[in-house]
């Protein structure tokens, strides 16, 4: 049975035993999508049909036909009826991006060839969709569009929408990595001195940001936690995870006392950090602290995820080794870990002189018996 190069573990490609143009391809929840394949004179272009939840066996079979007795009403799908095939997949193998890319999507592709069949996207409007994308952010990211937009083309080829990706000549921009800060007090300083201004102007901005730098969580881990993960009794956090075990985070006294008087607030809903109906989390607070961050004097390339980095720094700093920080991070391997083990100037330093301090030593006793 042949498996789709997307997921081979989670997803299955297989022929109709009735009509053999008809593809079946079953997900890991067991739901079925039906596509059929033309013959050679029209390219085996695939045309999507739809999926179990909308249509029987029988009524695939019956569209199938259809298409195979007038392939030239057939049409290519748009961009977007592709993007919410390769979406469909996405979701059933509980891919980890698969809300980013919704997003990327939605704001950096659609507006450009969202309403385009597939087949017709040229490079050019690959190329237009990267200038847009250079001139509002980061490198990175308009790296993760391309990165997106190759993922959805290959998907098309595959598929037998398109006989080419137009996004293949295209290369990633190199990235400039984002420094590590040194754990030093003056950092330090600074980041409370920020909560400090956020805790006036936007208390639960600056608790989120508290809560990241006593616990060294992921920003969207905290600011979507709900009450049910925390459990005070054990003092940790539950993070559910997709492909993997539950990850706990331990509360030390500080994290835990501000849990708490969160949840001595009394307010109405499910999540830590509610929004302003309460029913969802809060927006992320991306303009009140960087603001913060500057007023407290932070590099102008702190952001949120720097705090997880400083958590990390901290830790070693403290005496971690490095099995406990990938365990207090959450990280997959010791390789991520790695970079925050990495010894500090001061700590170079004092290695340093007590290397020359134990030479002086022994050469002196040398001496001494000579």
């Amino acid at each position: 049975m042949a498996k789709t190069a997307l997921s081979p573990s989670c997803q299955q490609e297989r022929r109709d035993p009735v009509l053999r143009q008809l593809i079946r391809i079953t997900g890991k929840s067991g739901a079925e999508s039906y596509s059929v394949r033309l013959g050679r004179r029209y390219g085996r272009k695939r045309v999507s049909i739809g999926d179990s939840r909308a249509l029987t066996i029988d009524q695939a079979r019956i569209e199938a036909l259809r298409i195979l007795s007038d392939p030239h009403g057939a049409r290519t799908p748009l961009v977007n009826r592709l993007f919410s095939e390769w979406q469909d997949i996405a979701i059933a193998n509980r891919k980890r991006s698969q809300k980013l890319d919704h997003t990327r999507f939605a704001r950096y592709v659609e507006p450009y060839i969202g309403s385009v069949c597939v087949d017709s996207v040229t490079s050019e409007q690959v190329s237009t969709i990267l200038v847009a994308a250079s001139q509002t952010v980061a490198d990175a990211t308009r790296n993760r569009v391309l990165s997106l937009i190759k993922a959805l083309f290959n998907f098309a080829v595959q598929r037998g929408y398109a006989t080419k990706n137009p996004a293949h000549s295209f290369k990633s921009l190199q990235e400039v990595p984002r420094t590590i800060p040194e754990a030093t007090p003056h950092l330090y300083l600074a980041v409370t001195k920020a909560i400090w201004i956020l805790r006036k102007d936007a208390p639960l901005a600056g608790a989120l940001v508290e809560l990241l730098t006593l616990t060294g969580m992921r920003l969207n881990e905290a600011r979507t936690l709900q009450w049910q993960q925390v459990d005070f009794t054990l003092g940790q956090v539950r993070l559910e995870r997709t492909k993997a075990k539950p990850r706990f985070v331990p509360l030390n006294p500080n994290a835990q006392a501000l849990l708490q008087s969160l949840q001595q607030q009394g307010v109405a809903s499910a999540f830590v950090f509610p929004g302003k109906d309460g029913g969802k989390p809060m927006a992320i607070p991306h303009r009140r602290v960087k603001a913060a961050y500057q007023a407290a004097g932070l590099p102008a390339d702190f952001c949120f995820h720097s705090l997880r980095h400083l958590f990390g720094k901290m830790a070693v700093g403290a005496g971690a080794s490095p099995f406990e920080v990938k365990g207090l991070l959450g990280h997959s391997s010791l390789r991520m870990t790695e970079r925050y083990a990495a010894a500090s100037h001061e700590a170079l330093a004092l290695a340093s002189r007590r290397s020359v301090a134990a030479f002086a030593a022994a050469a002196a006793t040398a001496g001494a018996e000579l």
